[in-house]
């Protein structure tokens, strides 16, 4: 059996725990942002909380395993939004399997930001691998099938090259797309 090389992640913020309160009342209104090389994306914000959970996902090119996936969150403030804390996660400390693990990330200071590193609370992400072959046999089955609105959806989102992502919370149906979160480019 060879060893095959990964051409994407598919990167899952799942939840938050010990944030430190920034909002009114100690609470947060939370979002995660999400970058790999030039590729960025943000969650949807969950109001009113210090150990949100999201379960959302999105899927992030590999140029080379010497990359860090940066995570950063943040309290949505009325004026400006407020740093809560920062992780940089190594590829390379993951393995490149079928089947991923979810891990918590400990948050810490801004990389930028001199002095002792202060804890922020914790992370939890998951990250699977997977080749582009993979990826188009399953755009190519999604295509094939007849035509719905989800297909329609990932034919647009293919022509336009939108990494779409998706939302696990609540456990929803894939019949149910359009009201989905998404972790989405900015």
């Amino acid at each position: 059996m060879s060893q095959w090389i990964p051409t994407h992640v598919q990167f899952t913020v799942l939840r938050a725990r010990n944030l430190i309160a920034k909002g009114k009342g100690g609470n947060n209104d939370v979002f995660v942002t999400i970058q790999l090389a030039k590729e960025k994306y943000q969650t949807s914000t969950i109001k009113n909380a210090l150990n949100p959970e999201w379960f959302e996902e999105c899927d992030l090119p590999i140029t080379h395993m010497g990359l860090e996936i940066e995570v950063s969150v943040y309290h949505r403030g009325v004026l400006s939004d407020d740093f809560l804390g920062y992780a940089a996660i190594p590829l390379w400390e993951y393995k490149i399997t079928e089947t991923a693990a979810s891990r918590w990330v400990s948050l810490r200071n801004k990389p930028s930001k001199p002095g002792p590193d202060k804890y922020r609370g914790e992370l939890e992400v998951k990250l699977t691998f997977r080749s582009q072959h993979r990826h188009d046999s399953m755009s190519q089955a999604l295509k094939k099938r007849s035509p719905s609105i989800r297909n329609l959806t990932t034919t647009i989102g293919d022509k336009i090259k939108f990494v779409r992502s998706r939302s696990f919370r609540d456990n929803r149906r894939e019949s149910d797309f359009g009201k989905m979160d998404k972790c989405l480019p900015f």
